[in-house]
């Protein structure tokens, strides 16, 4: 049995998605990209493609950050992009659940687990 879509599990790889097009929406590659993500607990962190292995190029224009969220709860995201006709920022979240195999000790059942 596979998990049900949309479901993210902390521990688990995650993919988020950028779509990068100019004013006359032709895909563009920007000068610089950069994801930032936001844990629940307020722990920023930047990745820029190039420099980082897990922002990656899937074509002109399409972008993604992979990334492994730690804990349950919901992260917020930001995309940065830099150039001529190409300076773009656009934010996001996902909801993260907490796995009760990932070592809670609690007593089932949880009133966050829905």
């Amino acid at each position: 049995m596979g998990l049900a879509p949309g479901r993210i599990y902390a521990g688990s790889p995650y993919r988020v998605g950028a779509h990068f097009e100019d004013d006359t929406d032709t895909d563009v590659d920007p000068t610089t990209i950069t994801f930032t993500l936001l844990s629940p607990t307020g722990v920023e962190t930047a990745y820029v493609y190039g420099t980082d292995s897990n922002v990656v190029k899937v074509s002109t224009g399409d972008y993604y950050a992979e990334v492994t969220p730690t804990e349950g709860g919901r992260w917020r995201f930001a995309w940065l992009s830099t150039g001529t006709n190409k300076a773009i920022r656009f934010e996001g979240d996902f909801l993260v659940r907490e796995s009760l195999f990932n070592g809670y000790t609690s007593t089932w059942p949880r009133d966050d687990y829905v």
